[in-house]
């Protein structure tokens, strides 16, 4: 019988089908297809139809005592069944001390010894996990009682002796790796300091092999004590260069931050350099939007005369004094994410000295590139953006801080989203503020994130600030006291976030390692300066905001901030180095180049000819960006001297209309062979009369169509193979220090620098990215 409720009283029971079921097997009968019931017991009949009430009735008015001894049975086969299993788990928990363990042997034991050390290093967990009785426990467990296995946990030294045994193996194998595929070569560099104030320097490579396969790989976070300047620097970048064989003449570019050190570094080294793009549209933002300290601690620290940036090699302006970068967020802002904190009450006020002294610094540079004698001029208008943002700022970080404030700002949000639900929109989930940190390389955008969160949730503020005028409200926030934006201050985060769309968009994307870079760079800072050119940015905020009588003022104000942040960008990217504009034509997603006036698309693709004549006709040195240096290190120094919508709005700028090419090259005086310099010609023609056929837009991998276009174009493809793989930002060793920072915990801190090194090797590389190819 099917489905049937009460097995006890059907164990007595079988139904007699009507006519028309007789053919249905007993198992799946049910009763509305019997025409009566038949008792075992008693042998009658029993009416049953549909419902199985009557055998119920019969069954406890005739035969009760059958069915109380058939559930007591029932019930000591389960106790039984129980007490058998509880037993198995017991002689499982107290493995029997007489069965032998089988020993795994020495090999299998390394092996193990191994990936336990892999897992250590890539998931950065502590070596001391090895000794945790929890963790030795399992492994006991599931390796030596289940299965009868003698395996050993080894011991903290042992798994440090075997990470720094994996590094020094992976560093062979990468070194053979290098010599097949790198031919041209990018390098970043840049300084970190640790928990425990000891400074490392780090050097990551990246090039693209001769299939078009783009590999980054972190070579170096080696310990870096002393003062830094130019020579030490040189002297570290150089040593490692030297280590790992690396050809100073195969080097495409270095990518540095703009520190004055850096500059001179590579001016040492004799190789060419560029400053990070990202750095450079931070300082642009960060410059504007820079907290003003109150109180001054030194009076030294008054600005002098302003000092215009100066022009770096390439082009992009850079102040020489110190860097904006060093300033701190608020001081009542909690810091997201900070890996570095300072120990010392003499080293915070030294820390703080230097960053008054960088605010200072962007003071006079922002004295000397606007006027200042109008009261309504654009430098007034920052400063006044500047005090709006510190009100969301502060408002930020007390939401941040604070529990009981957090809590009620999620439970009005939670409101808002059942109302919503209720009138049929999706329901969303509570969303928290966001503080900014202008000082994090994983933050740069962070200003920006933190006005787009507060527009987000603008109905949840605002509601919330209605609730704290509440005789409820005002008892439970009776301790603190919140400033409550106004109207003209939301339409100026509005106007300043689409203000810093742009930026944001531009520093995502040239952010990137597993797609072209440096061929994005021009394109970006060509929209950027589009975008802030546009008179007409805040029409639709306007619209948006109604005709409330602040409207008017504000967005003047706005255009006055705009007109700065125009001066701000012009005075950092006013003089570009040339290889930017034809390198563009090398990504096949953007020979149009709608960034580019005729005159410049002429001047690039004569440029780009004579790159490709020289690389192909003039470059005599070996295939391999490897080589044996013919002095020492130290000999060779002696004698050097928004979301979505904004990335969609970034692409559209780049890819320009779908036309035909115009491919017009001036002639050159300068080129030794006539015939050789046409063969070029000849083959930039097709590449682009080819490359203008392909679909725009993002998803195209520049990498994979010259993998399978590269035979076609034997002189353009080295060149691009040369280019495409440098990157636009030194982010990547950013990312490295981040992993340092994962490292050197405050736990941990007492980790020696060249385990760090071996450590941080192998977490950078043992798990490389998707596009990346591991060592091992």
């Amino acid at each position: 019988m099917k489905r049937q409720h009460r097995p006890a009283l059907w164990q007595f029971i079988r139904l007699v089908a009507k006519h028309k079921y007789r053919s249905l097997p007993e198992r799946e009968l049910q009763t509305n297809h019997a025409a009566y019931a038949w008792c075992l017991r008693c042998n009658k009949y029993i009416f049953c139809h549909s419902a199985s009430n009557n055998v119920k009735c019969h069954m406890q008015k005739y035969h009760p005592g059958v069915i109380e001894k058939y559930e007591a049975a029932e019930e000591e086969q389960k106790q039984a069944a129980q007490r058998s299993l509880d037993q198995e788990f017991d002689a499982c928990d107290e493995p029997d001390p007489k069965r032998k363990k089988v020993s795994i042997g020495t090999e299998k034991q390394a092996h193990s010894n191994l990936l336990l050390a892999k897992w250590i290093a890539c998931s950065l967990r502590p070596i001391s996990i090895v000794e945790d009785e929890g963790f030795r426990a399992y492994v006991n467990y599931v390796a030596g009682d289940l299965p009868g296995l003698e395996l050993k946990v080894p011991s903290r030294t042992e798994v440090r002796g075997t990470i720094m045994t994996l590094a020094q193996e992976l560093r062979s194998k990468l070194k053979e790796r290098l010599v097949q595929d790198c031919c041209y070569y990018t390098l970043t560099t840049d300084i970190w300091t640790d928990r425990a104030q000891r400074s490392y320097i780090v050097l990551t490579v990246h090039y693209v092999s001769e299939q078009f396969d783009p590999f980054s790989w972190t070579l170096e976070v080696q310990p870096f004590a002393g003062k830094h300047t130019g020579l030490a620097i040189a002297k570290a970048v150089e040593n490692a260069m030297a280590n790992w064989g690396l050809d100073p003449q195969r080097c495409t570019k270095v990518l540095r931050d703009g520190g004055s050190n850096g500059v001179v570094a590579c001016n040492m080294l004799n190789v060419p350099h560029m400053s990070c793009f990202a750095h450079c549209l931070h300082l642009v933002v960060a410059g504007a939007l820079i907290k003003k300290k109150k109180k001054p601690k030194e009076s030294s620290l008054q600005p002098t005369t302003p000092r215009i940036p100066e022009d770096n090699s390439d082009g992009v302006a850079r102040s020489v004094a110190i860097d904006t970068t060093t300033e701190e967020a608020d001081d009542e802002t909690e810091s997201l994410g900070g890996d570095h904190e300072i120990e010392t009450e003499a080293e915070r006020e030294g820390v703080q000295r230097l960053q008054e002294a960088a605010r200072m610094e962007v003071e006079g540079f922002l004295a000397a590139t606007t006027n200042t004698t109008d009261p309504s001029t654009a430098y007034d208008a920052l400063m006044q953006t500047r005090a709006i943002v510190q009100k969301f700022r502060k408002l930020a970080s007390y939401f941040h801080r604070s529990p009981k404030g957090s809590e009620r700002l999620n439970s009005i949000q939670r409101q808002l989203h059942f109302q919503q639900h209720q009138i049929g929109l999706e329901k969303a989930k509570e969303l928290k503020l966001i503080v900014d940190c202008p000082t994090r390389w994983n933050s740069w955008n962070s200003c920006y994130k933190m006005l787009q969160r507060f527009i987000q949730i603008k109905p949840a503020v605002v509601r919330l600030f209605c609730y704290l005028e509440t005789s409820g409200g005002g008892e439970e926030f009776s301790d603190v006291k919140l400033q409550r934006p106004t109207l003209q201050e939301w339409l100026t985060i509005r106007c300043l976030r689409t203000l810093l769309t742009p930026f944001a968009s531009a520093s995502e994307a040239l952010m990137g390692q597993n797609y072209p870079t440096l061929s994005l760079a021009l394109p970006c800072l060509r929209h950027i300066r589009q975008v802030l050119q546009n008179e007409h940015l805040f029409d639709s905020e306007a619209a948006q905001a109604g005709n409330e009588a602040f409207v008017r003022d504000t967005i003047q104000h706005m255009q006055r901030v705009r007109t700065a942040f125009l001066t701000l960008f012009d005075a950092r990217f006013s003089a570009l180095n040339s290889e930017l504009f034809w390198v563009t034509l090398l990504d096949p997603r953007y020979t149009k180049t709608p960034h580019l006036t005729s005159d410049e698309r002429s001047e690039a693709l004569e440029m780009l000819v004579d790159a490709a004549y020289e690389l192909a006709y003039t470059v005599t040195l070996s295939s391999s960006a490897f080589s044996t240096p013919e002095a020492t290190p130290s000999d060779q120094l002696s004698t050097i001297g928004t979301p979505q919508d904004a990335m969609d709005s970034l692409w559209d700028s780049l890819y320009g209309p779908r036309e035909p090419v115009d491919i017009t090259i001036s002639q050159s005086a300068n080129v030794d062979s006539a015939a050789a310099r046409a063969k070029v010609e000849i083959e930039l023609y097709a590449y682009l009369s080819q490359a203008s056929k392909i679909k725009r837009d993002n998803k195209i991998d520049a990498y994979k169509w010259w993998g399978a276009n590269r035979d076609n174009y034997p002189t353009i493809a080295p060149l691009a193979r040369k280019w495409l793989g440098c990157v636009a930002t030194s982010v990547p060793s950013e990312r490295a220090f981040s992993t340092g920072g994962n490292i050197v915990t405050v736990k941990r801190c007492s980790l020696k620098p060249e385990f760090v090194r071996d450590i941080v090797f192998v977490a950078e590389n043992c798990k490389p990215p998707a596009r990346k190819k591991p060592v091992a």
